[in-house]
Formats: structure tokens, sequence, C-alpha cells
């Protein structure tokens, strides 16, 4: 990797590369480790917050909107950043914008809309107005809206494709967060089914309809993996049954292409061990 990056160097434009900077550099790469880890606080935060009755505290109130910030500068940033095409480097700054158009412009756009900044300016603007009953109402709808920052994670899959030689291992691993995050997002909308049953339904039959978020979410997370698998939670109600049929549906299809690719990525580390 570093043989052929000292390549692209040797062939890019050294005017250009001033006003850049490169994908694989210091700086970049420690960026795109902080962008990664708070696209794992997103991933692993937001369906808890839109599913379970959590109290946000101010700190992470504060800390949502940092992200939001981080966020937008990643965007920008991503304009100023040399890319790898075709194992060439690319420094014109119009094939730069056009590839990032292509790609994952879209995706970084709308997964990175500052919904706390604009929920804390309609906030703002309703209680200096003297409104109140609208505040529950925004509240619950940019809940709603914040939905489409999960597509975050996009920038995991673009961090990835710099590593087109990433080692099998890797890849199994990420096939288990991948796993782990499914059954994470299933756990908490299965809360959300469940408690519409009130009683008679699967949170009061489990006995935690009245208990605090965080046994919710340990049973709820329990639950989604069993479906996963294909084994029976006995849902009582017929959302609930409707719900944990389609998740032992899509818990089949996802079992068959894990253990696919599983046995694939072994198959080419055993063969590459035997060269």
């Amino acid at each position: 990797r570093v043989g052929e990056a000292t390549h692209m160097l040797e062939l890019a434009d050294k005017q250009d590369l001033r006003r850049l900077l490169l994908p694989f550099g210091r700086f970049r790469t420690a960026w795109d480790l902080l962008v990664l880890i708070l696209v794992g606080y997103t991933a692993i935060t937001l369906p808890i917050f839109l599913s379970y009755p959590v109290n946000v505290p101010d700190g992470l109130q504060s800390l949502e909107l940092a992200m939001d910030v981080v966020f937008l500068i990643d965007i920008a940033l991503n304009f100023r950043t040399a890319v790898v095409r075709d194992a060439e480097l690319v420094t014109n700054r119009q094939e730069i914008a056009r590839t990032y158009f292509a790609r994952w412009f879209w995706v970084d756009a709308i997964g990175s809309l500052p919904w706390e900044i604009i929920f804390r300016i309609v906030k703002l603007a309703n209680s200096s107005s003297g409104g109140v009953g609208l505040e529950t109402n925004v509240l619950t709808l940019f809940k709603v809206l914040k939905v489409p920052k999960l597509l975050r994670l996009g920038r995991i899959f673009k961090f990835l494709e710099r590593f087109e030689g990433a080692a099998n291992v890797g890849r199994i691993l990420l096939l288990m967060l991948f796993m782990t995050f499914l059954v994470h997002v299933i756990g908490c909308l299965w809360y959300l089914v469940a408690s519409q049953g009130g009683e008679g339904g699967w949170l009061e039959e489990a006995g935690i309809q009245d208990t605090h978020w965080q046994s919710q979410y340990v049973v709820n997370f329990y639950a989604a993996l069993m479906m996963l698998m294909g084994d029976s939670i006995d849902p009582l109600t017929q959302v609930e049954f409707a719900f944990a049929s389609i998740v032992v549906l899509l818990g089949a299809c996802m079992n068959a292409t894990i253990f696919a690719n599983v046995a694939t990525y072994v198959a080419q580390i055993g063969a590459h061990s035997a060269r």
C-alpha cells in the first residue's frame, strides 16, 4: 500500500496537491476515524432515542449538535480531498466534485442534515412567540426526521473502499458487526410494535411493560436475536405476529448470506495460506 501511494504521488500534479488533502494522508485518515466513531455512536443511540422513552441529557444534545457540524465539515472536506480512481490519484477539482456527486454526495448530504440545529431554532422561535402545544408535535416530528441520519453508515463503506485488499478476517468481522447492528435495530422496532399491544401484549406477558428502558432493551434485543435465528418468541397480537413473520423471513435471508460469505472468505484464507 505504501508503494502504491508513493507511485500515485509521483504521478500527481504537484501544484494541485498543495491545495488538496490526500486520501491516505495522516490528517485525512485521523479525520475519517473520528467520523467513523461518530457514525458508530449514531448507529447505537439513534434507534434507542427513536424507540424508547429516553430523556436525552443536555450533554448528549450538545454532542448531537457538534456532530451535525462535524458531518457538514466532512462534506466540505470531501470536495478538497483527492480521490483514487483506476489506480490513479485524481487531483482536478472538477473531477473530484463530479466523482463525489456521482457516488456518495447525496447519501452524505441526506444523512448530515443538521436536524438538531433546525429543531433548536424552531424550538426557540416557538418559545419566543409564546407557543406551548407546538413543542410536543415538533419534537415528535424531528425525532422521525432524524431517521435519515442512519445513512451516515454509508461513510463506513466509503472508508472501506480504500482497502481493496482488506483481509478476509476483517470482512468477517464486518459481517458480524452488521448482524449485531441489525439485531439492535430490530430490537428497538420490536419494542415499538409490542408497546402498541397494551394490556395483553407481549411486553406485559414478558413482565417488562413498566420496567426501566434499559431492562426492556436487553429483553427486546434477545427477542430480536431469537426471531432472526428462526426461534419463536410467542407473539400475542396480530401486529406482533405480522412483524415477527417478517423478521423471521429476513433472518433466513440474512443467515444464508452471512454463512455463504463466511464460507467464501474462509476458503480464500485457506487458499492463501496454502500458497
